[in-house]
Order: C-alpha cells, then sequence, then structure tokens
C-alpha cells in the first residue's frame, strides 16, 4: 500500500517538474491586427470561378478580407499559392 502511494507521489511530482519545465519556453507572439488589402475579393473570387482542372491560382501577399465564400466545384488538382509576406517564412497559410 505504502509503496503504490510513494509511486503515485513520485509520478504526481515528475509530472509538475515537467509541466513547470514545458511551461517555462515562451510561446509564440500573436499579432490580431490585419492591414487588409481592399479591391481585391472580385478579383480573387473570378480566380476561382473560372479555374479549371490543374490550374494553379496565385494569391499575392497580404491580408485580404473576402465577403462571400470561395469553392472550386467540379474541378480537380487545383493548386492555391500564395506569395507570403514580405520578411516571413516561404510557406505560409494561405486560407485561414
Amino acid at each position: 500500500m505504502k509503496k503504490t502511494l510513494y509511486f503515485l507521489l513520485a509520478v504526481v511530482l515528475l509530472l509538475g517538474v515537467t509541466c513547470l519545465i514545458v511551461s517555462s519556453e515562451p510561446l509564440p507572439s500573436y499579432n490580431p491586427e490585419r492591414n487588409y488589402i481592399e479591391g481585391k475579393e472580385q478579383e480573387i473570387l473570378s480566380k476561382f470561378l473560372l479555374a479549371k482542372d490543374s490550374t494553379l491560382i496565385e494569391i499575392e501577399e497580404g491580408h485580404f478580407s473576402l465577403r462571400q465564400s470561395l469553392s472550386l466545384d467540379g474541378v480537380s488538382h487545383v493548386t492555391i499559392r500564395g506569395k507570403g509576406l514580405k520578411g516571413k517564412q516561404k510557406e505560409q497559410r494561405v486560407l485561414e
């Protein structure tokens, strides 16, 4: 009985120390403010509407606010490639 209690206490202490070590690493910063580029919604929507099979849709760098949803119905093998943001990593998420 005592061995089980000591074992459980050791596990809890080990988990506590592990949590302290992991939580001491700084979290990545997040800046929710965006500078949206206006007037590009129709251009982006037309690229999606006119897409055919194996089309490459390229979207310029920046943040865009779209009031309509984007869809690719009835087409396959479409690639959506974003230019990313200046000074950022090469691989960026295009659609959030």
